[in-house]
């Protein structure tokens, strides 16, 4: 098992992973949800991930685009209740709508520009 820890290794982080070890799981560390993303990417996967409550969650939440945020809740609660193909169609319906928004296409300028998005909600 492949384990990868984001935050601090303390309290019950720490117990966990010491317990994941002895039962010889390989266990990576990173101090930040950019650090364990950019690890992700890279193809160092994990069958595990434990990230530390005390990281800023709601923050990093905050800084994506309001639309998809929405959406992506509206989607999670309401799918969860649904069968397969209605949760997808939900989905689907969801991804057409942001297609067409300012919020989507400053998305990608900002990629292809290699800067940090500035999101309206629009």
């Amino acid at each position: 098992m492949r384990l990868l820890v984001v935050g601090k290794l303390n309290g019950q982080l720490s117990t966990a992973v010491k317990m994941a070890m002895s039962a010889g799981a390989k266990v990576s560390h990173v101090e930040t949800i950019a650090a364990a993303t950019h690890a992700l990417r890279a193809g160092q996967g994990a069958d595990l991930l434990l990230v530390d409550y005390d990281l800023d969650i709601a923050a990093l939440i905050a800084a994506k685009a309001p639309l998809s945020v929405r959406a992506l809740k509206r989607v999670v609660r309401g799918g969860a209740v649904l069968p397969l193909d209605k949760a997808m169609a939900l989905e689907l319906e969801a991804y057409n709508h942001l297609f067409t928004t300012e919020d989507r296409r400053e998305g990608v300028a900002a990629f292809n520009q290699k800067r940090s998005p500035d999101f309206k909600g629009r």
